[in-house]
């Protein structure tokens, strides 16, 4: 997640500021499902329990009703891509190519101690 220091204060950015916006049907002009209250809270609880091992993710709405999180990685890390799907509601899903073409996924729901611990560790493998 994204931080600034203002006068040695952090401060942390909200990457789903004004998601809000996107709770209309159709908001992309394309059918797009609305992304509800109950996503967006969740989405942004998720987000808070996210280790910042690999550093703050890219996020965009999705047509489906989800919010999307993506982490790309430069070489020679040896994680090529990480996605978290977050939603309808309080479901997840990670999944993640390594270079070698290696592929995995992890779905979840809610947020938990052990989801927390989870994360760490899908975090964890993927950053070393």
């Amino acid at each position: 997640m994204d931080t600034d220091r203002i006068c040695g204060a952090e401060t942390v950015i909200d990457p789903l500021a004004d998601y809000e916006r996107y709770a209309a049907p159709d908001w992309d002009v394309y059918g797009a499902e609305p992304i509800s209250a109950e996503t967006l809270r969740f989405a942004r609880k998720l987000i808070a329990a996210l280790p910042n091992t690999l550093g703050a993710p890219d996020a965009a709405p999705a047509g489906d009703g989800t919010v999307a999180l993506e982490w790309v990685m430069d070489a020679p890390h040896k994680l090529d891509k990480l996605f978290l799907d977050i939603g309808p509601g309080e479901e997840w899903r990670a999944s993640w190519m390594l270079r070698d073409r290696t592929f995995d996924r992890v779905l979840g729901v809610g947020v938990c101690d052990q989801t927390k611990l989870a994360l760490e560790q899908i975090f964890d493998d993927l950053s070393s």
